[in-house]
C-alpha cells in the first residue's frame, strides 16, 4: 500500500529520514488502520531520537526561491485550501531551478524548463470566390453562375511584421491552415 491508497496524505505530515518505508509497513500491518498509525507517528515525531520521525508544522506561508543563469528571485507563498501554497512567478525568459521552505523544512531543487512559444512555419489560405467576380456569365444570365466558386488553394499569408490580412470578398468561403514548428 502506498501513500496515494489511504484518503489523506500521510507523507505530507510527517518525515521519516533516508526514505524509510516505516510508514508503508505500518499501514499494512496495523490493525487500526490509518488512525492507528497516525497515533504511532505521533509518539514516535514526541520521542527525542532525532533519526527517527519528526512531526512538521504546516505553515501559513512558506517563500519559493528560484536562479536561472541571469536570474534569481522570491516569491513568498499563502496558504490556500487543503494546505495547498499558491504563488506566481511572473515574466520567467529562462529556466530555473527552484526549492520553497517553510518553517524548518525545505524540497529538494526542482527545475521549471522554458520553452519556446509555438511559432508557424508556414500560414496558407484556401479560397473559394463567387465565380460571377471571375467569370463571363453565359449568355449573360448571371443566374447560370448562381452557387458556382472559383478556387484558389495554397495562398500563403507572410509571417514577417506583427499581423498578416488578406482581402476577403463578400461570399467567400476561406480555409486558414497553419504548419507549426516542432521542438
Amino acid at each position: 500500500m502506498q501513500f496515494g491508497d489511504i484518503p489523506f496524505d500521510v507523507s505530507g505530515l510527517f518525515v521519516i529520514p533516508n526514505g524509510d518505508t516505516l510508514v508503508d509497513d505500518w499501514i499494512v500491518q496495523t490493525k487500526g488502520g490509518v488512525p492507528a498509525v497516525i497515533e504511532k507517528l505521533e509518539q514516535l515525531a514526541a520521542d527525542p531520537a532525532p533519526w527517527k520521525v519528526r512531526k512538521l508544522v504546516i505553515p501559513e506561508t512558506v517563500t519559493l526561491r528560484y536562479a536561472g543563469r541571469t536570474v534569481r528571485g522570491t516569491v513568498q507563498m499563502t496558504r490556500q485550501a487543503n494546505d495547498e501554497f499558491a504563488g506566481e512567478i511572473a515574466g520567467l525568459k529562462e529556466s530555473v531551478q527552484f526549492y520553497v521552505k517553510g518553517e524548518d523544512f525545505a524540497t529538494e531543487a526542482k527545475t521549471i524548463t522554458l520553452v519556446p512559444p509555438p511559432m508557424l512555419l508556414k500560414l496558407s489560405r484556401d479560397e473559394l470566390v463567387p465565380a460571377y467576380l471571375y467569370h463571363p456569365p453565359p449568355n449573360g444570365d448571371f443566374q447560370l453562375l448562381k452557387g458556382l466558386r472559383q478556387e484558389f488553394k495554397g495562398k500563403d499569408f507572410s509571417l514577417t511584421g506583427e499581423k498578416s490580412t488578406c482581402v476577403v470578398l463578400s461570399g467567400t468561403e476561406l480555409t486558414i491552415t497553419g504548419t507549426p514548428t516542432s521542438h
